[in-house]
């Protein structure tokens, strides 16, 4: 879920007050981009 709030656009601070993580290390720890989405950014 947390990936996805990324892929929708949603900020580093506006997914952590979603998410309720307080530390980026943490919610990055849950943050797992598809790569396909990202070839897609890229292209």
């Amino acid at each position: 879920a947390i990936s996805r709030f990324f892929e929708m656009g949603l900020s580093i601070p506006e997914v952590a007050v979603i998410s309720g993580h307080k530390d980026a290390r943490m919610l990055f720890r849950y943050t797992h981009l598809r790569a396909e989405d990202l070839v897609k950014k890229i292209n």
